[in-house]
């Protein structure tokens, strides 16, 4: 979830915040949905209203979520971002919380519609998860 001040303010000056969804998969996911393609998403979200809200925008574009896994007392990734009208001085800071999604992993994939698939899809995966999961 992005979080930027109205306008051009910095964000030390804001008292208000613009709430935006994004990463990198969901964000082609939507486009490529807005462009006409079936697209599923899978991720996992905190329970409660933030999770909802970023589920909520995923769907808004037509995006299916029905693969999302929802996470009981999980965090959402944060960022706050401070735009600048020429975007060469565009400003992000990431909260240190360990979000919901860095902890996908092999297990969370829906293997059986993912091999009936017609199109490509690719996973970020933590490398603490990846290490959990071979026993390290």
């Amino acid at each position: 979830m992005r979080l930027s001040p109205p306008g051009v303010q910095r964000l030390d000056q804001a008292r208000l915040f613009e709430i935006g969804v994004g990463g990198s998969e969901l964000n082609v996911g939507c486009l490529l949905a807005r462009l006409g393609r079936r697209v599923a998403w899978v991720s996992r979200l905190p329970v409660g209203p933030l999770g909802r809200i970023v589920d909520g925008e995923a769907r808004r574009h037509g995006v299916d979520t029905r693969w999302v896994r929802w996470i009981e007392n999980a965090r959402l990734g944060l960022m706050f971002y401070e735009p600048d009208r020429s975007l060469e001085r565009a400003v992000s800071f990431m909260t240190a919380s360990t979000p919901a999604a860095s902890e996908l992993g092999f297990e969370d994939a829906p293997w059986d519609a993912l091999v009936q698939a017609s199109a490509c899809c690719t996973f970020q995966v933590s490398r603490r998860r990846l290490g959990r999961a071979a026993g390290r």
